[in-house]
């Protein structure tokens, strides 16, 4: 079941005034940088903004008197230009932009507990063929190879993003403090069907009904379960959910990891390169229905995993954060 609790809090009329002539000056200059590509944005896109994890927490801040943007704080201001103009290149669609912040969140991400390891974050121009980051440690520059591996159901989340920041709008208040339940009608979809996906849930937003049933999607407040028939696709094709016991953690490491272009196997080819001090960085993304065992987990990849560079892997589920280095086999 793929359900979530929509958010209780309101917004004024005159938020985009608000937002306008909020005085951040007193932020670090790296969240000065974020929040002007952010405020473009929501000047751009207006409501429809609220799907942005990052325009969430900054409405949450100015509003809410949420925390902002720490995670920032600790990267050079060099490459928070760079990644910041990127990202400004990116607004031509609510869902790229949305993808693109993603992307960096995950980058910075890699830099805060590679410096949580001991790493210096390096300026460096970055070229075609070169790694993602460039970190100092014992007066030694590493190159870093990033890869993020996305959880399946990453998708259902961005369509709950979509939802939760409907809900900051007052006349939307069908939407507050509830919990709603999102079933997909089919497994994979291309970019037109997942625009009819989001056309969708605006239309059950704009409908304020309990329940929407549409070609593509299923919504529908939890209350209700008992008077509808949830759909569900068959789905044979993920065998291996078993994130508890080792052998099977193993079976799913190869499978996913290790097959010809996956995440580890690229970064494998690319450790062979004339890359000198090579080093990479993974993020897993666990789907949130799955239990896991985070101390197998990394035995299993201590297993299965004989490199010739440091790996360092941090894992990200619904209620488990846990990170782990797999060592370089020794010559």
């Amino acid at each position: 079941m793929n359900i979530s609790q929509v958010n209780s809090n309101i917004l004024p009329a005159d938020w985009l005034e608000v937002t306008n002539n909020f005085d951040y000056s007193n932020l670090s200059n790296n969240n000065q940088l974020l929040i002007e590509v952010l405020r473009e944005y929501m000047k751009d896109n207006t409501t429809n903004s609220f799907s942005n994890t990052l325009v969430y927490q900054l409405i949450n801040f100015i509003f809410f008197n949420d925390s902002i943007f720490s995670i920032f704080d600790k990267i050079p201001y060099s490459l928070m230009k760079e990644i910041t103009d990127e990202l400004s290149k990116s607004n031509e669609t609510e869902w790229n932009f949305n993808k693109k912040t993603h992307s960096m969140y995950i980058e910075i991400k890699a830099y805060n507990d590679l410096i949580e390891y001991g790493y210096i974050p390096q300026n460096f121009q970055r070229v075609a063929g070169s790694c993602d980051l460039q970190m100092l440690k014992d007066n030694i520059d590493f190159n870093f190879e990033v890869k993020f591996k996305e959880s399946q159901d990453i998708h259902i989340g961005r369509f709950f993003d979509i939802i939760n920041g409907a809900s900051l709008i007052n006349e939307n208040d069908f939407l507050r403090n509830t919990f709603f339940e999102i079933n997909l009608k089919e497994k994979s979809f291309d970019d037109s069907k997942r625009k009819c996906i989001i056309g969708e849930i605006n239309q059950f937003i704009e409908n304020k009904n309990n329940i929407f049933e549409g070609k593509y999607i299923q919504i529908f407040n939890t209350s209700e379960r008992d008077n509808i028939d949830t759909y569900h696709y068959n789905d044979n094709t993920n065998v291996i959910t078993d994130l508890i016991h080792v052998k099977c953690i193993e079976y799913l490491i190869v499978e996913i990891f290790l097959q010809d272009n996956q995440h580890i196997d690229k970064m494998i080819k690319k450790s062979k390169k004339d890359i000198e001090n090579f080093k990479g960085y993974l993020y897993w993304d666990i789907p949130f229905q799955n239990e896991i065992d985070s101390k197998n987990i990394e035995i299993a990849f201590n297993n299965i995993l004989k490199i010739d560079f440091d790996l360092y892997i941090y894992l990200d589920s619904f209620n488990t954060k846990y990170n782990f280095l797999i060592k370089k086999c020794k010559n």
